[in-house]
């Protein structure tokens, strides 16, 4: 059965998002004409995840909003960046948004190092680099990012380097895709 293995609340998450999915996308088909349905599907697939997620993390009631997201004042930009290590192998990743959290640029590199240390400055160095050759204001903020979190480990699985603007949007991998839509929403509320 699909929904075996699932504990009570588990079942009554999915639950839940399926009927609202179900909802939504009656509503949006009634008033707005078609559905994308790999994007409807992606949605669905984020929603799930991210609560099933949350249900097994340990959040801290000392914790403020402020540490959760961060979005630099209008007008300026905010560049994340990561790195991902193994064995003297390493991918730095990079994902700038502007000041309402849209995607800019995406991209990652492939490099050897000797350490992880050594592949965090180089993927700072790297998008320092990046950061002065636009007109715009930058704020930094070295915090925990999904989205460069996942391109640099998925670069660096695959071996493969990856650059994507605003307008390549739909031609991000899925696995990065999701968390950047899930982040863009995060960074409305």
């Amino acid at each position: 059965m699909l929904l075996e293995g699932m504990d009570r609340e588990e079942l009554l998450i999915f639950c839940a998002i399926l009927f609202y999915s179900i909802w939504k996308g009656q509503c949006s088909y009634c008033f707005e004409g078609d559905i994308n349905w790999f994007k409807f599907i992606g949605h669905f697939n984020v929603a799930v995840e991210e609560f099933l997620t949350i249900k097994t993390q340990d959040i801290s009631p000392t914790m403020s909003s402020s540490s959760l997201k961060w979005s630099p004042q209008r007008g300026f930009i905010k560049v994340n960046m990561d790195a991902a290590f193994v064995a003297s192998q390493a991918a730095v990743a990079m994902v700038v948004r502007n000041d309402q959290g849209h995607l800019l640029y995406l991209a990652s590199k492939l490099m050897k190092c000797v350490s992880s240390f050594v592949a965090e400055v180089e993927a700072l160095r790297w998008a320092a680099k990046y950061a002065k050759q636009q007109d715009g204001e930058v704020k930094w903020r070295r915090s925990n990012n999904l989205a460069t979190n996942a391109t640099a480990n998925l670069a660096l699985s695959s071996n493969h380097v990856f650059t994507f603007d605003e307008f390549s949007i739909g031609l991000i991998p899925s696995c990065i895709l999701d968390v950047i839509i899930a982040e863009q929403a995060a960074a409305l509320v």
